[in-house]
């Protein structure tokens, strides 16, 4: 049962952070040279396979000109 209410909780708060950008983006339309934000949501395994086979710094397309790179290999 826990397990479920973390999965539930872990959803939410991954919407949450979603809204707030799109929330921000809105309130920053108009604003001149405003780039607009994004936010990039993946399933744990297959982030899981993409650290085992880690070379790096991976790069995705957000769209068609937005690209962001996913640092690997952070440590403290």
């Amino acid at each position: 049962m826990v397990r479920g209410l973390y999965t539930g909780a872990s959803g939410m708060m991954a919407q949450m952070e979603r809204i707030a950008v799109l929330s921000n983006n809105l309130a920053n339309v108009n604003t001149p040279s405003y780039k607009r934000d994004s936010t990039l949501m993946k399933a744990f395994p297959e982030m899981l396979i993409h650290r085992i086979n880690d070379d790096g710094v991976r790069v995705f397309p957000l769209g068609s000109y937005d690209l962001m790179p996913i640092v690997g290999k952070l440590g403290t």
